[in-house]
């Protein structure tokens, strides 16, 4: 897990899009989204993303993985859920799924307090996603009066990020690019807040 700081202050975005960073894609072009305003994201060595806002000291971890057999994004959300149920004072926050343009994915909030003290609870909302032989972990964590704060900052995560087109073997076939950015044309419904339920 990610240590979570003590916010310094609420953030202050300056409409949904206009105080973006420059967009960022993943070097291998397995996915692509428009940072928030304020969001300073560097790709690690092990290919990892980590991405920090200057406001509260919120933390984004992005992860993948290839994949062998039949793994879904709810069954991966399922399985990660297990996992994160060891956390001390773990409470489930709700849930849901939604797409990425023609991607499937699922979403799991919860909260927990920092080394078991019930003073420090910590917001976490992961989303999940596969496309073919890739899985994708988006992992965000704040302290959880900061959360409401970032809404506007996930929602911006949600509506731009783009997944690319996935092999059996995990080998990206097409590059992605950040879906909805400035100058394109939005498709579908925002997911957060409403997200649009995939059979």
């Amino acid at each position: 897990m990610l240590a979570a700081a003590v916010p310094a202050r609420a953030n202050d975005l300056e409409g949904m899009f206009g105080n973006s960073e420059p967009p960022f894609e993943h070097s291998t072009g397995l996915y692509a989204f428009l940072p928030p305003g304020g969001w300073n994201c560097q790709q690690q060595r092990d290919s990892s993303v980590q991405c920090q806002a200057s406001s509260t000291g919120a933390m984004l971890r992005i992860e993948h993985w290839t994949i062998e057999g039949q793994l879904d994004s709810e069954l991966m959300a399922f399985n990660e859920e297990r996992k994160l149920q060891k956390l001390p004072h773990f409470r489930k926050n709700g849930g849901g799924r939604l797409l990425l343009g023609d991607v499937k994915a699922s979403i799991r909030s919860f909260v927990f307090d920092y080394q078991g003290n019930a003073e420090y609870p910590v917001a976490v909302e992961e989303l999940y996603v596969v496309s073919g032989g890739k899985a994708i972990r988006v992992h965000f964590e704040v302290m959880a009066r900061a959360m409401p704060s970032h809404a506007r900052d996930l929602k911006q995560l949600y509506d731009t990020f783009g997944v690319a087109e996935v092999d059996a073997l995990g080998q990206v076939v097409t590059a992605a690019r950040p879906r909805n950015a400035p100058g394109q044309r939005k498709k579908g419904p925002a997911p957060r807040g409403g997200p649009p339920a995939y059979p």
